[in-house]
């Protein structure tokens, strides 16, 4: 059993605990200190000044603390920059906060708004750790550790700086916040609280075999959510960034190592090119089908039936083609990436779930199911990147304050959740089957059809 003491520096060092918990532990550790930040905030009154000397206390306290528990860290986890070492994102994060242009007075809306996206660009600047980052890095003990994320704090207060600035944004942090009404026949509801639910279904969904549209069929009419009804038809599709930023900077190394490598003579073989090949029948056939399968979105019955029959040909080909042997991404050949293209088209009929037809595509045209889940990940950086874009593009008139905030809210939850479902689900498809996934898809598809009836 250790000593108090040590569970003393163990829970400092680790902040609070979050370096433990499993999956991104730098994310946990930013989280953390959001949300003593926010805690802070909306009970310690209406004095700025207080608001920002306690904070200047607590991050210097932080600093403190890493660099006297450092040495005793690395010995005791054994490397230089332990990952359970997250008391330097908490320092950073706080740093990333400090002394951003909004009142004490604000609403709360505007308040999630500028710590979300205070989170992830401190987030981003800590994974791309520009200069002087990296060389901070090698400074020794605690101040190694400590120095980098200090730089991405510092990175990101600047950015926020100016980001808060911008006159439309500005104007609206300034407003008092708004409550927004739902549709006929629903319930009120706070706009933030129906952004952060939507962000949690668009990080958990967009890459586990479950398909949003089936949650989001029950969700909207639950949140006085309309799809295709300002600000909703912009954050429902542009929160998709923040789920390709999650899937970029968990893959970053791989795939800056595979832009280094590509050569133009060996093009045939490189991975960037399986994507392309893989995207030419994406875009083949979505262009002209999309729309005309659009309408069964809001049939909850097609959505209810995709869900239920795509679980029993995922039980099928688990059970059928599923193969452990050792495969690399490279493996996959011309023509595996082809096909997934085509079967990727299927997931059009809403209910069918694109990484779960990219995912078992895979399976059955030989890919192991780590390596079939590895090119689903890279699939979905131009394929949502492409559909975010387009709906970008023809709502920007769209983007008012308001629907800035909340895209703002729903983006940075679906990058948290889904930075965590990545690693996860990664891990998982190696050692396990997907009939857990497949029974869920039933039970969803059942509830739908059952909130439909109940609901209407």
């Amino acid at each position: 059993m250790r000593s108090r003491p040590e569970r003393f520096k163990t829970a400092c060092v680790t902040g609070l605990g979050s370096g433990l918990l499993p999956g991104p532990t730098g994310t946990w550790g930013s989280l953390v200190a959001v949300v003593l930040f926010a805690g802070w905030w909306l009970t310690a009154g209406t004095s700025r000044l207080l608001h920002e000397v306690v904070l200047l206390v607590a991050l210097a306290a932080a600093c403190v603390v890493a660099i006297r528990f450092g040495p005793w860290a690395i010995t005791r986890y054994r490397r230089p920059d332990p990952k359970q070492f997250t008391l330097d994102e908490v320092a950073g994060q706080w740093l990333a906060l400090l002394a951003l242009p909004i009142g004490t007075d604000a609403g709360l809306t505007p308040l999630l708004t500028v710590l979300a996206g205070q989170f992830v660009l401190f987030r981003f600047f800590d994974v791309l750790k520009p200069t002087p980052a990296r060389e901070l890095e090698r400074l020794p003990g605690g101040w190694g550790i400590l120095a980098d994320d200090l730089a991405a704090g510092l990175y990101a207060n600047l950015a926020g700086q100016v980001l808060w600035r911008l006159p439309p944004v500005a104007g609206w942090l300034a407003s008092p916040s708004v409550e927004t009404a739902a549709g006929a026949g629903a319930a009120s509801y706070h706009p933030v609280l129906a952004a952060l639910v939507l962000g949690v279904i668009e990080g958990l969904t967009e890459f586990l075999p479950i398909s949003s549209t089936g949650h989001m069929v029950i969700a909207m009419p639950v949140l006085g959510v309309q799809a295709d009804v300002a600000p909703w038809n912009v954050v429902l599709w542009v929160s998709q960034f923040a789920a390709i930023l999650a899937v970029v900077l968990y893959f970053w190394r791989d795939l800056w190592r595979l832009a280094k490598t590509f050569r133009p003579a060996a093009w045939p073989r490189h991975v960037f090119t399986r994507v392309g090949v893989a995207m030419v029948p994406t875009i083949g056939l979505a262009l002209p089908f999309k729309g005309l399968l659009d309408p069964l979105e809001r049939s909850p019955a097609a959505v209810a039936w995709a869900l239920i029959l795509g679980a029993g040909l995922m039980e099928f080909i688990d059970r059928r083609f599923r193969r452990e042997r050792p495969q690399k991404l490279e493996d996959v050949t011309l023509g595996q990436a082809f096909w997934i293209g085509v079967i990727q088209c299927v997931s059009m009929w809403p209910g069918v779930s694109r990484a779960g037809a990219s995912i078992l595509g895979g399976m059955a045209l030989g890919l192991t199911p780590r390596v079939a889940t590895e090119f689903s990940f890279y699939l979905a950086i131009p394929t949502m990147l492409g559909a975010a874009l387009l709906k970008l593009v023809k709502h920007r008139h769209e983007l008012t304050g308001e629907a800035t905030g909340l895209l703002l809210v729903a983006s940075a939850t679906a990058f948290v959740v889904a930075l965590v479902v990545i690693a996860g689900f990664l891990s998982y498809v190696r050692k396990y089957r997907f009939t857990p996934f497949a029974v869920y898809r039933v039970l969803l598809g059942v509830a739908v059809l059952a909130f439909s009836a109940w609901w209407t």
